[in-house]
């Protein structure tokens, strides 16, 4: 599993986070849960129903010193973006799951524009 040969560069208090994105909500769980069963890091999950749309920059700090791992879908990840709450910078690896969906206007597409 890649993220295994990156958690040396993840492991806190490292600044660095992976994120794992999703197409849809129903694979965060999913994801996040068999990154726990095969990794020891710590994995975040994250879906609008959550209330992520309403969290500032203070509560998004929080969640990256909290995770190593935050599974997402990629809007949630596009909005945090563009309001500077993570920056690509932070992100030491990024996975995208069903990358293929990456055309148009997808925020698979605008997170790599």
């Amino acid at each position: 599993m890649l993220l295994r040969s990156y958690a040396y560069h993840l492991r806190k208090p490292s600044p660095y986070i992976a994120v794992f994105l999703v197409p849809k909500v129903v694979l965060v769980e999913q994801q996040a849960n068999a990154l726990r069963n095969h990794t020891d890091l710590k994995v975040g999950m994250f879906w609008g129903d959550m209330g992520v749309d309403c969290w500032d920059g203070d509560m998004w700090k929080v969640q990256m010193e909290k995770h190593e791992v935050l599974v997402m879908t990629p809007a949630i990840l596009l909005s945090c973006l563009r309001h500077s709450f993570i920056k690509l910078k932070m992100i030491k690896v990024l996975i995208m799951d069903e990358c293929h969906h990456a055309a148009g206007k997808h925020p698979y597409a605008c997170i790599m524009t």
